[in-house]
């Protein structure tokens, strides 16, 4: 509708902040036994965030816990990382932290598949017998808007090795001394994904961001 996956991919090489926006139904998507109808608008921050191929953006919620309307945060204590893809598919896991043995599991490990929910379409699912469950999907949210803040900038860039590419490690304490925000990159992070976990021999370079000052 507006923008480009090219703009998305250039702000995410840069080191650019990532959110989402979407809208969605309160009887739709958070307690479909409810009337109401209210429209939600939610903006999610996506700490973690991927360049596949220099062409495809995704990113991760690294902080979220799952939450259910009726029962807080849930039976057993967990995490619940979501993954947001450019072109709307979407995944998650949900490590347990508890601790529970086989024996003690139960259907509460699982992930629910929401089956009143008409606007989940779940493609397929993983582990479910263990205390890390995972799946992907697809929710038809009604808007979907992907937000960039480019405010960081480059100040070192280094090989494996650490043969300095570009900028200086000076430049890197300096800002960390001052008090600024870091965010390093880390180039061909997901080669084993992209290139079929065929072996992998190249160095991986990485590339130093602080927060504009």
């Amino acid at each position: 509708m507006s923008g480009s996956t090219v703009q998305l991919c250039d702000a995410i090489r840069r080191g650019a902040d990532l959110r989402i926006y979407t809208e969605f139904l309160f009887n739709e998507h958070i307690d479909t036994s409810s009337d109401c109808d209210e429209r939600i608008r939610e903006v999610s921050e996506f700490a973690v965030t991927y360049l596949l191929q220099d062409s495809w953006v995704a990113g991760i919620m690294n902080l979220r816990q799952p939450l259910s309307f009726a029962s807080g945060f849930g039976v057993r204590p967990s995490m619940s990382f979501f993954l947001y893809n450019q072109n709307g598919q979407q995944a998650i896991a949900r490590p347990h932290l508890d601790g529970l043995d086989a024996s003690e599991r139960s259907t509460a490990s699982r992930i629910d598949h929401h089956p009143t929910m008409s606007k989940m379409h779940v493609h397929d699912s993983f582990d479910d017998d263990t205390n890390a469950p995972c799946r992907n999907f697809i929710y038809d949210f009604d808007v979907y808007r992907f937000h960039v803040h480019d405010r960081w900038q480059e100040v070192l860039s280094h090989a494996s090795d650490g043969t300095v590419i570009s900028g200086s490690l000076d430049g890197l304490v300096e800002a960390f001394a001052d008090g600024s925000e870091l965010k390093v990159s880390v180039k061909g992070f997901c080669d084993p994904y992209t290139l079929g976990f065929q072996d992998i021999t190249s160095h991986h370079a990485l590339r130093w961001f602080v927060a504009g000052r």
